[in-house]
């Protein structure tokens, strides 16, 4: 037994580096889980976040809105000040989340650039507010983008004589 001990004294500094070792081994694997488990909760709160987006877009008050901006309806002009205040200030939490990089610019545009093109050139929905005034300055400058992002969008690509 006292052998033994010798013995074990005489390795404790190669024991002591293999304990080391696997520690530091431990240590930056549960480091790393926890890194990887941080990403997909972010990416889920992300993806929640979306969801909860696109769900209002889809209520009624909304969804009429882009309805009538698909074909820049005349009755745009009929659909109270409030009411498309409401809508702007949507697109607006849509465009403060995309300068967040909350949403990618792929995604925004997909997703929500559309019917923020079709806002931004109508001259009904617009009838009785500046487009240009500051307090749309966020809204503006989203669709802007979204517009110049909407030149290189796949199905805008083709030749207008092939377009049906």
């Amino acid at each position: 037994m006292k052998e033994f001990l010798v013995e074990l004294v005489k390795d404790a500094p190669a024991l002591s580096a293999i304990i080391a070792a696997l520690a530091f081994a431990i240590a930056a694997g549960t480091f790393l889980k926890g890194v990887l488990e941080y990403r997909n909760q972010n990416a889920l709160k992300r993806f929640e976040k979306f969801a909860e987006l696109e769900e209002r877009l889809l209520k009624d008050d909304i969804y009429h809105i882009c309805f009538l901006l698909e074909t820049n309806s005349p009755e745009l002009r009929d659909i109270e000040r409030k009411e498309r205040q409401k809508f702007l200030g949507f697109y607006e939490q849509i465009a403060i989340m995309h300068n967040s990089k909350i949403i990618r610019s792929d995604i925004a545009h997909y997703m929500f650039g559309y019917y923020a093109i079709r806002c931004y050139g109508s001259d009904h929905f617009w009838h009785d507010m500046d487009r240009e005034s500051g307090y749309w300055a966020l809204f503006k400058v989203f669709a802007v983008e979204m517009r110049k992002m909407d030149a290189g969008f796949p199905g805008n690509l083709c030749p207008k004589k092939l377009r049906a």
